[in-house]
């Protein structure tokens, strides 16, 4: 873990380029919202955030999806503060109110699939009649570990490091207004 004044923002905001302004994410999640209307707006569901990237992207699909609903969340994760996936950490499993329950799972990237796969499957070991999935970001990666699709996604963007609205770098940057990739190679922090 690094402190928060180990990173340089600017040094940071200079190596990186915007993908997508916040309108244009909201944009696109709005239409998926309507989308899952369409297809899931009757089914009673839960929807499980999965923490902490999925927390703006339901936010903002929250604002949004108009049938009645459970909103509960979940805590797994195989990034941590790092920039590469390792090992599944669970903070917080789906609790009991998904039994025999129909489930919206919410997060923020499509990457390997390896943490999607690890929620769904999860849910069903704790009873849930059906499972369904939901992303801001799915990136363009042919052959992915885990999951290779999502049910709905909001954007696809290509296979880069991703931060902000909700993405992470090294555990900040979730709250910038739009998407970023880095574009150049360098040390970021403060030696």
């Amino acid at each position: 873990m690094i402190d928060s004044d180990q990173i340089i923002p600017e040094e940071l905001m200079a190596s990186s380029k915007c993908l997508v302004r916040q309108n244009e994410i909201e944009k696109h999640i709005k239409i998926m919202t309507k989308e899952i209307e369409v297809k899931l707006g009757k089914l009673n569901l839960v929807i499980l955030t999965i923490m902490t990237g999925g927390l703006i992207p339901t936010g903002i699909f929250m604002r949004y999806f108009k049938p009645a609903c459970e909103l509960d969340y979940i805590h797994l994760t195989r990034y941590g503060n790092q920039t590469t996936g390792g090992k599944i950490s669970w903070h917080r499993r789906p609790q009991n109110k998904i039994q025999n329950r129909n489930v919206l799972l919410i997060d923020d990237i499509l990457d390997q699939g390896v943490t999607l796969e690890t929620a769904v499957n999860e849910c069903y070991n704790r009873g849930a009649k059906s499972v369904h999935t939901a992303v801001m970001i799915k990136k363009d990666i042919i052959d992915r570990q885990g999951f290779q699709e999502s049910d709905f996604h909001a954007l696809e963007l290509p296979d880069k490091y991703l931060f902000g609205s909700g993405l992470d770098y090294k555990g900040y940057f979730r709250n910038l207004d739009g998407i970023y990739s880095i574009t150049k190679s360098q040390k970021l922090t403060k030696p």
